[in-house]
C-alpha cells in the first residue's frame, strides 16, 4: 500500500494541465497555455476551500487536460510588458533593461515543488530535474571570471554559504533564505547519491545552461564535487588538474588538461585550479557543491540553520587541513 501511495503522490507533485476553459477562480491563466499544478496552487492561493475548488475544477476535462509535465518547461511566455496595457506601463525612461519577470513566479513554483517532493519521501533524480528545469534566474552579472568573449548571460544562483564584503565571517545567501525547500532538496539528493560522509560543502552553485568560462576560483576550500543534469550533449568539465597557478589562464594548454563527463556520475575537482566548460547541444544543469573559506567563523545560529537545511558541513581538522 505504501508503495502505491509513494506512486500516487509522486503523480500528483509532477502534474500540469492544458487550460481549455477559464475556472473562474481570479487565477489569470491563458487559454491553451500549460501549467504544473504547483503553479495553478500557487495562483490559487488562499483558504483551503479555493484548494479544494481548484481540486475539483482539474477532474473537468472541459476545463483541464492533463499533459506531461515538460510541456509546462517548454511553453513560451508572454512579456510582461506586453501584457500590461499602456496605461500601466512605467515611462520609457525608466525602463533600463528587459528583465524576464516570470523568474519570480518560477522561483516560488520551483520551490512549491520542492517542498511537496521532501514532504512525499525519497528523492528522485527525475523530480530533482523538473524542480530546476521550473526554476528561473536572472543574468548574474557578479559571475565576471566565467563570462565569454561573447557576453552571453550567465544564469548561476549560489544557494548556502557567501563570503561577506562587510564581515570576515560567511552568511546565508538570499536564495536559501527565500526559498530552503530548493535548497534542502539539493542537498538531500547530493547526500544520497554521495554516500560520502567525508566530503563536506557549505554551499551550491545552480548553473543553467550557460558554458562557463576557462577560470579559478579563488574563495573556494578544498575539493569540489559536480554533476550534469539533463538531455545535453557534450558539456564536459575541462581541468587543469596539474594548474601551477602561476600564469594566467589563457596560456594553459588543453593538452595539459582532462576532460570529465559530468553527466554521468559525480565528480570531485580542485575550484581554485583552471577549470571551463565544453561546447554543448541541449538543456544542460550542472550543480557544484563546495566550501567557502572562512566557514569556521560562521555563527551558531548560522551552523544551525545550514545543518537543517542539509548542508554537511566541514570539521575544524578539515578546515585545517584544507588551509
Amino acid at each position: 500500500k505504501s508503495q502505491v501511495f509513494r506512486f500516487r503522490v509522486d503523480i500528483a507533485i509532477m502534474a500540469a494541465y492544458k487550460v481549455l476553459g477559464y475556472p473562474h477562480l481570479s487565477m489569470a491563466l491563458d487559454l491553451g497555455a500549460v501549467y504544473s499544478k504547483a503553479e495553478l496552487e500557487s495562483r490559487c492561493s488562499g483558504t483551503p476551500q479555493r484548494k479544494a475548488q481548484l481540486e475539483a475544477k482539474l477532474k473537468d476535462r472541459t476545463l483541464f487536460s492533463p499533459v506531461p509535465l515538460e510541456k509546462a518547461f517548454n511553453r513560451k511566455r508572454k512579456a510582461e510588458t506586453q501584457r500590461k496595457p499602456q496605461w500601466v506601463r512605467s515611462p520609457a525612461l525608466s525602463q533600463a533593461k528587459k528583465v524576464d519577470d516570470f523568474t519570480g513566479p518560477r522561483r516560488r513554483i520551483a520551490e512549491k515543488m520542492a517542498g511537496d517532493i521532501l514532504e512525499a519521501g525519497k528523492i528522485k533524480e527525475k523530480d530533482l530535474l523538473n524542480v530546476l528545469k521550473a526554476w528561473g534566474s536572472y543574468d548574474n552579472k557578479r559571475r565576471k571570471n566565467v563570462r565569454r568573449r561573447d557576453d552571453k548571460p550567465v544564469f548561476s544562483d549560489t544557494f548556502g554559504l557567501a563570503g561577506s564584503r562587510g564581515s570576515p565571517k560567511p552568511v546565508m545567501t538570499s536564495m536559501s533564505k527565500k526559498y530552503p525547500n530548493v535548497t534542502e532538496l539539493m542537498n538531500r539528493w547530493f547526500l544520497s547519491s554521495v554516500g560520502r560522509k567525508s566530503f563536506f560543502w557549505t554551499s551550491i552553485s545552480l548553473n543553467i545552461d550557460y558554458q562557463a568560462a576557462r577560470h579559478r576560483d579563488r574563495n573556494n576550500l578544498g575539493p569540489s564535487a559536480i554533476r550534469g543534469l539533463g538531455k545535453y550533449s557534450g558539456g564536459h568539465l575541462r581541468y587543469w588538474k596539474r594548474d601551477p597557478l602561476t600564469c594566467k589562464v589563457e596560456h594553459l594548454k588543453k593538452k595539459d588538461s582532462i576532460l570529465l563527463d559530468i553527466k554521468r556520475k559525480i565528480h570531485y575537482f580542485d575550484g581554485r585550479k583552471a577549470h571551463e566548460v565544453t561546447h554543448k547541444s541541449g538543456q544542460r544543469i550542472s550543480l557544484v557543491f563546495f566550501c567557502v573559506q572562512r566557514s569556521e567563523k560562521m555563527s551558531a545560529a548560522l551552523r544551525r540553520r545550514a545543518t537543517e537545511m542539509g548542508f554537511s558541513l566541514p570539521t575544524s581538522a578539515w578546515i585545517e587541513q584544507a588551509t
